[in-house]
This record gives C-alpha cells, structure tokens and sequence, in this order.
C-alpha cells in the first residue's frame, strides 16, 4: 500500500462532520397512512455535529473550530427526497435518500485540533482513537399499509408497516482504530487498523488505492422494513410509536476496499512517514469484492396532549445509542392552518414550522447566526387531495 499525504489521522474528524442528523421524521410513520387519496411530495433534510459548526466545512481552517465537547462524539444524517401516493391506508413512493452516522472517540477529536492548529506533542502522551463512519446514497421504493381499529371509548389504534427497496446503492464506510502515542522525536506512532471501502472512496488516487488494482463497476441493492402504531384517546392523549430502517441491509458488489494493520509513525504534521520500525512504505491489501452494510435502525416515539387549539408534545428519538428528549407545541389558526415550534435540548434545536392543507414548511437551527450552529433542519411538503379512486 502507497503512503497517504494526508492521513485519517488528521480527516477523521472531517470525515466525521461531514455529515451533518437526525431519524425519519414521524410524519412517516407507517400508522399514520391517510385512508383519504393523496398525492404529496416533500424534502427532508436534517443534520447535526458534535465538534464543529456545519458551516465550518468549506473553511480551509475548520481544525481550528475544532473542538470535543463530549466522550463520544456524534455526527448523523437523515436527506430524503420523496414523491408518494396515499389511499385507503394504501402507501406507494419513490424516494432518494442520503444517511449516514459516525462517531469520534475525545482522544480522535483531540488530537486532530492539536494536528490542525499545529501544537506539539507532549512526550509520552498516550491517545485511545476511535473513528467509525458508515454513509451511504440511494434511490429506491417504498410499499406500506396503516391498519386502522376503533377501541370505542378508548379512542383509535393505528398500526402500519412499511417495506422499503433500494437500489442504485453508494456505499462509504471508514474505520480507524487503535492507540497512539508521541515519541521524543515529536512523532506519532499509531498501532491498530485503517479501513476505507465503498463505491464513494476515491480509487483515482494512487496515494489511497492501487493504481494496478483492475477498474470496477460497482453496484448495490438493499431493503429496510419501517414499523409504526398510532394511539389516540378521546380524551386529547395521544401516543405515537415508529421504528425507521429495521434489519436493514445494503449488499454491494465489486467494491473497493482498502485495508491496513499494524504499526504507523506519523509526523508532527499527520503526515505518513511510513511503518513504525523505519521502512519507507506501509505494507497493506487492496481489493474489490462484496460489501455488506448493516444501516443503523432509528426509533421515535411521542406522547401529546391536544385542548382546544392548543396540542403539545413529549418526544423521544433514538439511534446508534444517542438518545435524545424533544419537546414540541403547535397552535392551530383553523381548522386546516396550524404555527409550531419544537427544541431539542442534546443539540439545542429550534425548530418553526407551519403548514396548511396544501403546503407544510419547516426551519431550524441550534443557533442565532446559522454559522455557528451545530444542528440545522428543513424541509417542505406539498399535498394535493383526491377524489377516492
């Protein structure tokens, strides 16, 4: 394997706000199928960083933003471009999604913020680094059906499950794993394990892929199953439960993947000079071939309360072993208009929404001035009712 110029070392943490998220929202929940014919279209986008302003990214000095705020540091991506078509609990839509989560151990965060702002090394200073990323694009289907049943003076149980196809998959995962730590001479020696695989990972460059590797033509299918139940009381209580992405699973073909192991020595810099023991290159595999990736399931739940023109909400959102509390209120104009507003304390988004029988918007930001902030959401939704088929 050819040396990198710039190693994961440093761009881990890159890679890791890259992507800026958060879970499906409720709104696609497999319960809530409308048994009325619809059309509706909609946007979607949600993201979050732990370490750095989303905007940060295109600075050519986003390293010196860089900072670790937790022991685990998380990024997630939640894009999806849809257009559906509802009836009789029936669900049919074409979509095109983007997601991804990653996560950074303090000790990656730290000592990329020292790389990038070119501190030094304290001699004999130890690292425990832990990077992983899993992203991935596609285009695809989804078929489901709400089941819907009157519970007489105890309201209405909805229940739904949605099957979701994917094709035309693109795959990233990266991993580094290991433990470092700085010598007298203020290098840095890494033991443990770099891995980049995927259709997305650049192969064109001979300092991260095998130039004699043959070319590829790599593709990808997957499925996904989406669960969902809908309680809601007369009394005003409501409960909403939605699990997004089960036993999903991405199979790739003719993929490529770089793979190395065993003892690294960096520069002050992160730059590669090569293995641990003096020899000038680093001995490693690459390759092509099948990749699985196992997407992170997400799960949402909400309990609200609704008087007059006046509902709000309890929510709670769960993935890749991030949980977080929102808190939701809305405020109905008439019968068809509503206002709301949402925050979510683990990121501190706020979140305004509106919406009509046609139209339906949303913005958020987790900051006053959207270049300092850590979490953004948009999105809109068009909806044009029928005449039932």
């Amino acid at each position: 394997m050819l040396a990198t110029s710039r190693p994961y070392l440093c761009f881990a943490v890159f890679g890791l706000v890259l992507l800026p998220a958060q879970a499906a929202s409720l709104l696609d929940n497999p319960a809530a199928f409308d048994p009325a014919a619809r059309l509706y279209t909609s946007i979607d986008m949600r993201g979050f960083s732990d370490p750095l302003p989303l905007a940060s990214l295109s600075d050519d000095d986003w390293g010196r933003q860089l900072r670790s705020q937790r022991g685990r540091e998380q990024a997630q991506l939640d894009g999806r471009a849809q257009l559906a078509g509802e009836e009789r609990g029936w669900h049919l839509s074409v979509f095109a999604r983007r997601d991804g989560v990653a996560q950074a151990c303090a000790d990656t965060v730290r000592l990329a913020r020292q790389i990038e702002q070119g501190q030094g090394f304290a001699t004999g200073q130890r690292y425990a680094l832990d990077y992983r990323m899993d992203y991935w694009t596609s285009r695809g289907l989804r078929l489901g059906k709400a089941f819907n049943f009157s519970l007489g003076e105890a309201g209405q149980l909805d229940l739904g499950l949605a099957a979701q196809y994917f094709k035309q998959v693109d795959i990233k995962i990266e991993r580094f794993i290991g433990t470092a730590y700085s010598n007298p001479s203020q290098q840095l020696q890494f033991s443990g394990v770099r891995e980049t695989a995927g259709s997305l990972m650049r192969t064109d460059n001979p300092a991260r892929f095998n130039p004699y590797m043959r070319d590829g033509k790599p593709s990808g299918r997957g499925y996904a199953l989406d669960l969902g139940l809908r309680w809601q009381g007369r009394s005003g209580w409501g409960v909403e439960l939605a699990g997004f992405d089960l036993a999903a699973e991405l199979k790739g073909r003719d993929m490529p993947r770089s793979y190395q192991q065993g003892n690294f020595l960096y520069d002050s810099d992160g730059d590669l000079i090569g293995n641990a023991d003096g020899s000038p290159a680093v001995q490693g595999r690459d390759s092509r071939g099948e990749l699985t990736l196992r997407p992170k399931a997400s799960w949402q739940a909400e309990l609200s309360w609704q008087q007059a023109a006046w509902q709000a909400g309890l929510g709670w959102q769960y993935r890749d072993q991030l949980h977080q509390a929102r808190l939701s209120g809305r405020y109905k104009l008439d019968e068809s208009a509503w206002l709301g507003l949402a925050f979510t304390p683990r990121t501190k988004l706020v979140e305004l929404s509106a919406g009509g029988p046609w139209l339906s918007a949303y913005l958020g930001s987790s900051a006053l001035d959207s270049t300092e902030a850590h979490a953004l959401a948009a999105g809109l939704r068009f909806t044009l009712p029928l005449q039932t088929w």
